[in-house]
């Protein structure tokens, strides 16, 4: 997959996505430029965020899939609030 760096506004092939862990179980995944080392961000999840995905994916009944929706917009919202704050404590 090829990106642009953030920083040094050069194109490169992302090698390696790589992990960090955060607060409440939240999971960074992210890449570093390979040109000026600046590490970019690619994604937030949780593991309450997989299930739900993965249960939404997999769901045939159409009210269920609508709940398990809502559940998940507000498992997303949750986490945004945690890394907000963990953010602010910075």
């Amino acid at each position: 997959m090829w990106t642009v760096c953030e920083g040094c506004l050069r194109v490169f092939e992302i090698q390696k996505f790589r992990k960090q862990k955060l607060t409440a179980g939240i999971e960074r995944v992210y890449y570093k430029c390979r040109y000026c080392d600046r590490e970019i961000t690619a994604y937030y999840v949780s593991k309450k965020i997989k299930d739900k995905q993965f249960q939404l994916k997999n769901e045939q009944n159409e009210e269920k899939k609508e709940q398990l929706h809502a559940e998940l917009k507000e498992e997303i919202r949750k986490m945004n609030e945690a890394i907000n704050k963990q953010r602010q404590k910075k």
